[in-house]
């Protein structure tokens, strides 16, 4: 019915280094995590068997992330296992988690998981299970229509919209 009314709306993309993304991009543990599953896929494991080893091997490693961000004209530097930057803000607690009220408010929402060890992961992890996860408390918020995310090495594995591919660093995002 939409199509053939004619109706049309406006939406924001993102981009990282001329790449886009509807959604979001995942930094740290997400992208690391697919490619440990894949790998295990390749050895002939089944997509269960490979989810479990996948989640095992992100948790023992748990690798974390130095990185310096440029925001606002205002420089930040963290360590953290995981960085969200969204296409527009998304909802951080209840049970609207990871909605958008606007797909159209022409800015990047960056979240940065304060916690870096995985006692702090597995009670993240509790809450989003229990439903009394407040982001507020887990993650620092920024928001910018443009931001570069510098790394120390030269390529960084990266998830748009849930596709994980490596790109070089700094990561350019903008919307």
């Amino acid at each position: 019915k939409i199509v053939l009314a004619g109706h049309t709306n406006p939406v924001d993309v993102g981009e990282v280094n001329g790449k886009t993304f509807l959604n979001n991009s995942i930094l740290g543990l997400y992208p690391i995590y697919r490619y440990l599953r894949a790998a295990e896929e390749s050895r002939g494991w089944g997509r269960r068997m490979s989810f479990l080893l996948g989640v095992a091997k992100i948790f023992h490693r748990f690798p974390s992330l130095k990185v310096r961000m440029f925001v606002n004209g205002q420089e930040i530097e963290r360590k953290t296992p995981y960085i969200l930057i969204a296409n527009n803000e998304h909802a951080m607690e209840g049970y609207h988690l990871g909605s958008r009220g606007s797909i159209a408010e022409g800015k990047l929402y960056i979240y940065v998981m304060k916690r870096r060890d995985r006692l702090g992961l597995i009670q993240l992890l509790l809450r989003l299970l229990f439903g009394r996860f407040r982001g507020r408390n887990d993650f620092e918020m920024f928001s910018a229509e443009e931001a570069w995310v510098e790394t120390k090495g030269k390529r960084i594995g990266v998830a748009l919209d849930g596709e994980v591919m490596t790109l070089e660093s700094p990561l350019h995002y903008r919307v």
